[in-house]
């Protein structure tokens, strides 16, 4: 677990250091495992740069036994002799066994490259291999797992699960992992295969261009729902080319504090359907459905204020019950009545004044005339906050007004969280 876990040079270096102990390394009389080797031969195992390759000696060699190095002159030239006076203490300890042709066919060289069509490295798809080499052979692991068992080190956060999609699609195409329905297990065969090989054959496979112009063009549009929609094509296996515009316009109908959710709860389930055209349509339809079952309603009392003979008002909104964590979204509602006008038609040049404050803090106000029949005010980031909002509202005109009035409200529509049996 001291190397298993941590960034991808910390992996990568360590299992480069071990595996030359495994390979070519001697004992001396005091029982110390040491092997020697150079900046080159590290370079070539790990594809790290020089100046990364020290700090990750350096690591090491400051770690508490029995997990400790030491390090030497060598004889060759440019050579550094590395002792690990503990080897045969840790080979008695629990530890993942790996062939050594894992870093002897340059498979630790491939999983630190980029991803195809990325510029950037990524710790997930080595972080992965490391999460299937502790299973028994054959067995598999699910996505849920992995997404939770590969996250940083001292953080809470799962990692994006189209992240981890991208990482295990570049493990498929590598034939290092397959997949069932029960989730995702180890190829340790592939690894007598040569990684450099592999990921070059890959690199030179032409990607789907109608596909890439997909993406591209959906980037451009609205990055972050790109993004997601990328996740659920990848999440229920979607075809690229039927649905992926379909779903890319359809995230933009969501609330995603509360309705992703249930949205990957229904991608999940048809993540096996067969591949018809009406896919997408059907899993959008049932996840509408539950919706449709979680949603509830809550409004505040509807308060009449009348001005005349009183020309102002002042009063408190506050709905009942509220629950933040559930809030898909809130307004105010305002209906205007004009009895004058709606009975002679002839309008007025009076205006109403009204105001919305939250402990003194004007969030929005606004100029009401007799041609106004219903006005909305977006409330749904100010009641999403921990505590239950009380809204002072104003209301006020130039001088009392026969046949004027106002009916005012919150409005909210709430999500049942999900279960656990219907987490995904």
């Amino acid at each position: 677990m001291a190397h298993l876990e941590g960034t991808l040079a910390e992996m990568l270096f360590a299992d480069a250091i071990y595996f030359l102990l495994a390979a070519k390394g001697e004992t001396n009389a005091q029982a110390h495992c040491f092997v020697e080797t150079t900046t080159d031969e590290l370079h070539a195992l790990t594809g790290l740069t020089k100046k990364t390759l020290r700090k990750q000696l350096d690591r090491l060699l400051q770690m508490d036994p029995p997990f400790q190095f030491k390090e030497e002159d060598g004889i060759a030239a440019n050579g550094r002799l590395l002792k690990q006076c503990h080897y045969f203490e840790l080979k008695q300890r629990p530890c993942v066994q790996k062939p050594q042709s894992f870093m002897g066919n340059h498979w630790g060289w491939v999983l630190a490259q980029p991803l195809p069509g990325q510029s950037k490295t990524s710790r997930f798809p080595y972080a992965i291999l490391n999460i299937l080499m502790r299973k028994p052979n054959g067995r598999f692991t699910t996505l849920k797992e992995l997404q939770k068992r590969i996250q940083k080190r001292g953080t809470h956060k799962l990692p994006p699960l189209g992240q981890v999609q991208k990482a295990l699609t570049f493990l498929q195409d590598l034939n290092l992992i397959a997949k069932e329905d029960e989730g995702y297990r180890l190829i340790k065969a592939q690894f007598d295969q040569n990684g450099r090989w592999q990921y070059e054959k890959l690199l030179a496979t032409p990607p789907n261009k109608e596909a890439v112009q997909l993406w591209q063009w959906a980037t451009q549009e609205a990055p972050k729902r790109a993004e997601l929609a990328q996740e659920i094509v990848a999440l229920g296996q979607f075809d690229v080319l039927t649905h992926g515009k379909e779903i890319f316009y359809d995230l933009a109908q969501i609330q995603l504090e509360t309705d992703l959710v249930w949205l990957k709860y229904a991608v999940h389930r048809h993540r096996h359907r067969a591949q018809t055209k009406d896919r997408w349509q059907k899993c959008w339809q049932l996840f509408q459905n539950r919706l449709n079952q979680q949603r509830y309603g809550m409004r505040s009392a509807k308060v009449h204020l009348k001005f005349f003979p009183q020309a102002s008002h002042h009063i408190q909104l506050e709905l009942p019950h509220h629950q933040p964590s559930e809030l898909r979204w809130g307004k105010l509602v305002i209906w205007v009545e004009d009895g004058r006008f709606t009975a002679t038609g002839i309008g007025r040049a009076e205006t109403i004044l009204v105001q919305l404050q939250q402990q003194k803090t004007i969030l929005w106000q606004r100029e009401i005339r007799y041609e106004d029949s219903l006005v909305r005010l977006d409330l749904t980031a100010v009641l999403r906050q921990p505590n239950n909002p009380v809204f002072e509202f104003h209301a006020s005109a130039p001088k009392p007004l026969k046949q004027f009035s106002l009916d005012i409200l919150l409005e909210a529509e709430y999500i049942r969280p999900p279960k656990n049996k219907d987490v995904y």
